[in-house]
């Protein structure tokens, strides 16, 4: 079984957004791992407005599923088949949004992220138009939802603590060069499978 990740890209709908993070964390992120097959975790986070480094995403909102799967395209049909069962949102979240997908290029897994422990966190995702130097490079997916497309076949992910991301920033642009560097920080906790928990528990 392959890994991958999936990035799901939102915006709350114009004076909502107190509604759509309810919404977002009493809901939509656990019906996603619930009801769609291959999603194994899900994590939400809210773009740092503060501390664009390269560029500025379009989106605030950033959830980052852990996928498992061989076939992409049979997993997109499932999720279109399994949406009339997610807790509806009431309007709270705007039409305008992207889902990328995105492998290991050695097909290993993908980046770890910590779960739990003191602090806050932050995610960077550094995009490249050319193969970047170092490990735990992911592709571009030639599976994307709907046909959507990120303008970057290549990212690399770290998730850091938020006392350290400036260093982190500072150390990416200038020994990697992204063409865009995106910066999240982290909002709630790991949201998992029943399978997932009972493998946790049973462990």
């Amino acid at each position: 079984m392959r890994h991958h990740l999936f990035l799901a890209l939102s915006d709350p709908t114009p004076h909502r957004d107190d509604e759509f993070h309810r919404w977002y964390d009493a809901h939509h992120l656990q019906d996603v791992v619930d009801f769609c097959p291959g999603f194994v975790r899900g994590r939400r986070y809210w773009r740092d407005g503060a501390r664009q480094a390269e560029g500025q995403p379009a989106w605030r909102s950033l959830a980052i599923y852990d996928l498992e799967a061989d076939d992409v395209a049979a997993l997109h049909a499932r999720v279109s088949e399994n949406v009339s069962r997610f807790t509806p949102s009431g309007g709270v979240f705007a039409p305008d949004h992207a889902a990328w997908v995105y492998t290991p290029v050695d097909g290993g897994a993908t980046p770890s992220f910590a779960e739990g422990g003191d602090g806050e966190r932050v995610v960077l995702l550094a995009f490249f138009d050319a193969m970047p130097a170092g490990n735990a490079v992911l592709e571009r997916n030639p599976d994307q939802r709907r046909g959507e497309s990120p303008a970057w076949p290549y990212l690399v992910v770290r998730d850091v603590p938020a006392s350290d991301a400036g260093e982190q920033v500072e150390r990416i642009v200038v020994e990697q060069r992204p063409s865009a560097l995106w910066i999240f920080r982290s909002r709630g906790g790991l949201h998992v499978t029943d399978a997932e928990k009972a493998a946790s528990l049973a462990g």
